[in-house]
């Protein structure tokens, strides 16, 4: 059945993805951007809205448009805490609001599996957050927590290639025999719009991918298809958690830190998790 979504994220490496498969699916979308407006280059189906979820009139502006769900992908994983902290709870805030205004049956929001990580860092607080306020809201809701995502134009292990090309380095924490499991963007796309299309469940879905890889296999395979080559920089995670402490008066210091110190362990979904279908790399 064709819905009108309200996409938030619709710019970003994720959400660009979602979009189209929304778009082929039939639906009219309505595409939210944080700072600079959707090119749709003549897209039937969608509308683009820029808007900061962090301003107090958010939901207000929200409130004109009309929509029969939700996929909110907006947040930050790499920013200064207090605007983390700003767009990924106080923004979901804004858009459960309007969600409940507008009386949508069905909220799908992508948190994060660093919301329950061992390790603490800010971005996985905001995530722990605001899914406590998707839960209460009150909104029919699905949460979805996926790990490590990649894919074409984008993702953590792009900011990796990108820094091995730069400096013909990259760090590695840990011993590099951590395992990972990797969930590609297009997978996730599409389960997040299967998602939406069904009645919400009131349920959070832990998503991976089908192949767990060593974390040094998961750096080389990503460097080769960037045909890059670079050396590791290994971090233990002695040092990692000294500098954290040394480090601590520097927010964002202690926060990059913090994940270094996270992904120097296994990163491997918990049982009953939704594995979807493609390995490492693209199969």
């Amino acid at each position: 059945m064709s819905q009108t979504i309200l996409l938030t994220g619709a710019s970003g490496y994720i959400g660009r993805e979602v979009l189209q498969r929304l778009l082929a699916a039939g639906h009219s979308v309505l595409c939210l951007s944080h700072s600079r407006p959707l090119v749709l280059d003549g897209q039937q189906g969608c509308e683009a809205l820029v808007l900061d979820l962090s301003q107090p009139d958010a939901a207000d502006r929200l409130k004109g448009y009309a929509f029969d769900a939700v996929i909110h992908l907006a947040g930050f994983a790499r920013a200064q805490p207090a605007l983390m902290r700003a767009i990924n709870v106080d923004g979901t805030a804004q858009v459960l609001a309007a969600a409940k205004a507008a009386g949508v049956k069905h909220f799908v929001y992508v948190s994060s599996q660093d919301a329950v990580a061992t390790v603490p860092t800010v971005y996985g607080a905001s995530k722990q957050e605001a899914e406590a306020l998707v839960q209460a809201s009150g909104v029919p809701y699905s949460i979805v927590r996926p790990g490590l995502v990649y894919g074409h134009g984008g993702g953590a292990l792009a900011h990796v290639a990108g820094f091995a090309k730069r400096f013909h380095l990259y760090p590695r924490p840990g011993s590099g025999h951590q395992q990972w499991q990797p969930v590609n963007v297009s997978d996730l796309a599409a389960f997040l719009v299967q998602q939406v299309s069904q009645p919400a469940n009131n349920a959070v879905i832990t998503v991976a991918g089908s192949r767990a890889m060593t974390q040094s296999q998961v750096f080389a395979q990503t460097l080769e298809a960037a045909q890059v080559r670079a050396l590791p920089v290994c971090l233990p995670v002695t040092l990692l958690r000294v500098l954290r402490g040394l480090f601590a008066w520097h927010p964002l210091a202690k926060e990059m830190i913090g994940k270094l110190i996270l992904n120097a362990g296994d990163r491997l979904p918990p049982a009953g998790s939704v594995l979807l279908p493609k390995g490492f790399p693209e199969e």
